[in-house]
């Protein structure tokens, strides 16, 4: 039984973003195409591939089966391209690649240039969102993801850490003093997404002939003022609106300044990991592979 490529492609998209209408976005084909395409599948192979509700699209078990299988074949068809296109040293065709925008503005994206110079023949799209994209939905290669990963059945390398600090203004201590780690729970907040109700330790830094001291236990709280991009805490917290957790990397130039300043300095918050975000893929397409492998060896923080 002859398959016709599209409608398998087709299939593919569905099941990847379990929707009809996003995957004709992507596709670039209308609804009721996408629609004919699964219908006539469904047809030549007998089988029920999708249960469809109002609300979403979701693979049957024999779906579930027939979508491993045809991915595997796509795999194989896009390794023969990228193989027949591409040397070791010279790449070809698209990666893309996602990342937050204040830190891959500042390490990512000039880090990046070399590599494309290397690389000359490889198209590179960045995808810069203060939000961490799906990446089989936003057809993504790459994405640096900061902080803590949740569970996920996506692969991941480490690539470095960081430091965060608590940090105010000079002007918001001089009205809201904090002189011990239980100060900070009765003032207002500057909160991030990615902190809010979180759990964090702040430990006492060690001191020569100590070990680290004391521990306090609290839970970020709702902040009177939210954002989900760095840039935007560390504005409202120069404009002296509350305290915030703040990467130290974004706001050294302000310590250094005194226009911010690092509250409770004593103690630490625990460092967050960076880390690099990519599909199960075996093997993996070697654009990927030599992206990871040049961000490790050249990324510093």
């Amino acid at each position: 039984m002859l398959m016709d490529f599209k409608q398998i492609q087709t299939f593919l998209q569905v099941a990847e973003v379990g929707s009809f209408t996003k995957a004709a976005e992507i596709l670039s084909l209308s609804r009721s195409m996408v629609s004919i395409h699964i219908k006539q599948l469904e047809a030549q192979l007998g089988v029920i591939l999708f249960n469809r509700n109002t609300r979403q699209v979701a693979l049957t078990d024999a779906g579930k089966s027939f979508y491993q299988d045809c991915r595997k074949i796509k795999q194989s068809y896009e390794e023969a391209v990228e193989k027949i296109q591409q040397s070791e040293t010279m790449l070809s065709g698209t990666l893309r690649l996602g990342f937050t925008y204040e830190f891959g503005m500042i390490f990512i994206a000039p880090l990046m240039m070399p590599f494309c110079q290397q690389h000359p023949n490889l198209v590179m799209q960045y995808d810069v969102n203060s939000s961490i994209n799906d990446l089989i939905a936003d057809r993504l290669d790459l994405v640096i993801r900061l902080g803590n990963l949740p569970d996920s059945a996506l692969k991941s390398r480490k690539l470095g850490q960081y430091e965060i600090g608590l940090i105010a203004a000079p002007a918001f201590l001089a009205k809201h003093p904090i002189t011990q780690p239980s100060d900070i729970m009765n003032i207002p907040w500057i909160t991030q997404n990615q902190w809010e109700q979180k759990s964090f330790v702040l430990s006492k830094k060690a001191v020569k002939h100590q070990r680290e001291g004391q521990e306090f236990l609290f839970l970020v709280p709702l902040g009177k003022y939210q954002s989900n991009a760095a840039e935007l805490t560390r504005q409202m917290a120069l404009a002296g609106l509350g305290l915030t957790i703040c990467p130290l990397w974004l706001v050294q130039e302000d310590l250094k300044r005194g226009r911010l300043v690092e509250v409770l300095p004593q103690y630490h918050l625990p460092p967050q990991d960076i880390h690099l975000l990519f599909l199960d893929q075996n093997p993996l397409p070697q654009k990927i592979r030599l992206a990871i492998d040049w961000l490790k060896d050249h990324f510093k923080i």
